[in-house]
């Protein structure tokens, strides 16, 4: 029987859990670039989230469009040659997006993704062609379409719940159309409940519960909640020992493998909660602060060269980044971070439930150790990561573990404005004195304010191997 054990170990066929050496700085294997878009130069990735199969990754872009990408190694295992980039644009801002459970390019019936559209129903799209399979509209009481904030499927992949504002809409996905809301606040007056917009969804991945938790973008105590799908819109119960004063919840993650345990981050907020709800959810477990310096005292810096280690899909061979070891800088240690803007982070924890990773806005990844034991400073929990490193020359709004090997998707870009540009050096003449607002500089004539516009230092998805 040994034998036989270790006979289909060896099978290349089997899947053995990714292990993640991080006591060793990773090595970056891949730097992808999207495909240039003329108009809209100022283009780059906001969330990418790895396909269930770990084949390939799907990204949410400034240019209302989604990316389907891959490398030749990671699509290996289907096909020796990796297809190229899809595109797929769509009518307006993308709010959300979430893989089908079981999606995967071998089998067509389930290669699909839901996307949030703003003004738009929920839609069901073929990850093959972009092509629409189904829609679930969410309608309000002006008879408008309502796009959701947050999407999660629950473990069986037969019902889709989609959070908007007081309220989660349940759809069967089999059943395109109407779905049966479920209230999570009584009436817009009451302050009971989960008030405001709920902005992050995830489901207990124990299938001997049927739990899942809800988060609101309304920074007040309690703003998370657990509840069940046998029981409805009646709430298990209410987590309120978030960040002090309140902020609004952007993500919730349950780890894979210890279902008891629960992740949260905040809006404007770098620390990342975790609670055991085998108890009242009134004090955190521990809090993952990646301003703390890692246990190792070391950063990895990188060399970055827009002109290197890059790859844009379709490209012929490219070459790789250099990096270095040094200590943790002086403002590193003493924890000194940017001023934190409204741009969403996400984080993420390998299949195993061992490790967490976030990014942030100096362009840090921070990788934790779960199972570590909170440091108790003046009553604040914090945990310091293991390893962190200067990973991008910009803003890093989402990493993903993926799902088959020890490799980390990290994705960079943010809009910036010079500081330096007011927005009204240039401008024209315009004759209409009723055609908008501006400054009149004469009778019948308007000077017209020109529009500042973003532009981006580091558009980049980059693939650490560990």
């Amino acid at each position: 029987m040994p034998e036989n054990v270790e006979a289909a170990s060896e099978w290349p066929g089997t899947w053995n859990l990714p292990k993640y050496d991080v006591y060793r700085p990773p090595h970056l294997e891949e730097t992808l670039m999207l495909p240039r878009d003329l108009e809209f130069e100022r283009n780059f990735m906001r969330l990418a989230k790895w396909c269930p199969d770990g084949s390939m990754f799907l990204g949410q872009c400034e240019n209302r469009s989604f990316q389907l990408m891959t490398t030749k190694k990671f699509y290996a295992s289907i096909s020796d040659t990796p297809p190229p980039t899809r595109t797929f644009t769509q009518p307006a801002p993308i709010v959300d997006f979430a893989w089908y459970p079981t999606a995967t390019p071998r089998d067509a019936a389930s290669f699909c993704f839901v996307a949030s559209v703003r003004d738009c129903p929920v839609k069901l799209l073929d990850a093959q062609d972009g092509r629409l399979r189904a829609s679930y509209p969410i309608i309000d009481h002006r008879e408008r379409f309502i796009a959701p904030h947050s999407m999660a499927f629950n473990l069986a992949g037969q019902k889709l719940y989609c959070g908007f504002e007081d309220a989660i809409e349940v759809f069967e996905v089999g059943q395109p159309g109407e779905g049966t809301r479920l209230a999570t606040t009584p009436s817009k007056k009451s302050r009971d409940g989960l008030k405001g917009i709920i902005s992050a969804l995830a489901f207990s991945p124990s299938y001997e519960t049927d739990l899942f938790a809800a988060g609101s973008l309304t920074p007040r105590p309690g703003n998370i909640a657990l509840f069940s799908e046998s029981q409805g819109e009646v709430p298990v119960m209410f987590i309120d020992s978030g960040p002090e004063g309140g902020a609004g919840v952007t993500q919730i993650r349950f780890n894979p493998i210890q279902p008891h345990i629960l992740y949260a981050s905040f809006r404007r907020r770098r620390k990342i909660y975790s609670w055991d709800l085998r108890a009242t959810g009134s004090e955190p477990l521990g809090i993952f602060d990646p301003a703390l310096p890692s246990t190792l005292d070391l950063t990895l810096s990188q060399e970055l060269d827009d002109t290197k280690g890059s790859q844009q899909m379709g490209d012929a061979e490219h070459e790789r980044d250099n990096y270095k070891m040094t200590e943790t800088s002086a403002s590193q240690k003493e924890g000194s971070q940017p001023e934190l803007t409204n741009q969403r982070i996400s984080f993420d924890v390998d299949i195993g439930g061992s490790w967490l990773g976030t990014g942030g806005q100096d362009g840090v990844i921070s990788i934790f150790d779960t199972s570590s034991t909170s440091v108790h400073d003046d009553n604040n929990l914090g945990i310091a990561p293991v390893l962190k490193w200067s990973a991008a020359k910009d803003s890093i709004s989402s990493v993903s573990f993926n799902y088959m090997t020890s490799a980390l998707l990290a994705v960079s870009g943010s809009r910036h404005f010079d500081e330096d540009d007011e927005g009204d050096s240039e401008g024209e003449l315009d004759d209409d004195e009723d055609s908008g607002e501006g400054n009149y500089i004469g009778l019948g004539c308007r000077y017209r304010k020109q529009k500042r516009q973003p532009f981006v230092q580091d558009p980049a998805m980059r693939i650490w191997a560990f």
